[in-house]
């Protein structure tokens, strides 16, 4: 099993995924910085959860914006709405709760919440093999559903 380099996890994107005390699942775009140690050290398994996550329909639920997103993100003009929606729309629609993170969160430490489902994913809804990938990397102070904002230091 090989683990994401520091300079990977700084160059890159990365999304990964955790679970919260429910068993929703939430995917999480890194925004270039360090991935929890349970995603970071176990590349071949991020990859086999993104490859399961991508091919999942995108029907399963309706998409509901985070209504504070500008308390995050700073004026949303409707064209940053679209591309919001573009970009994490695909997501929940599938079920997952979508976070991000950015330059205004960054000192924050953490990941904002950008849409929620209607209709949840659950880990119990996934293959063993997913799950147990999922598993690893959990968000044991609460649900998705009424998180605005996750800390990193929250997740492991």
């Amino acid at each position: 099993m090989s683990r994401f380099t520091e300079n990977e996890q700084y160059s890159l994107d990365l999304e990964w995924f955790a679970l919260d005390s429910e068993g929703n699942i939430g995917s999480f775009l890194s925004g270039g910085l360090l991935l929890p140690e349970s995603v970071a050290s176990d590349k071949e398994s991020l990859l086999m959860v993104l490859s399961y996550m991508s091919r999942l329909p995108c029907e399963r639920s309706e998409v509901i914006l985070n209504p504070d997103l500008n308390r995050y993100t700073g004026y949303m003009s409707m064209d940053k709405k679209n591309t919001y929606d573009r970009v994490f729309g695909s997501t929940v629609r599938k079920g997952i709760f979508a976070f991000n993170r950015d330059e205004m969160t960054v000192a924050l430490r953490g990941y904002f919440c950008v849409a929620k489902p209607t209709k949840v994913l659950s880990v119990s809804d996934v293959p063993d093999a997913v799950r147990l990938v999922l598993e690893r990397t959990v968000y044991s102070k609460g649900s998705f559903l009424s998180l605005p904002f996750v800390h990193e230091c929250d997740i492991g």
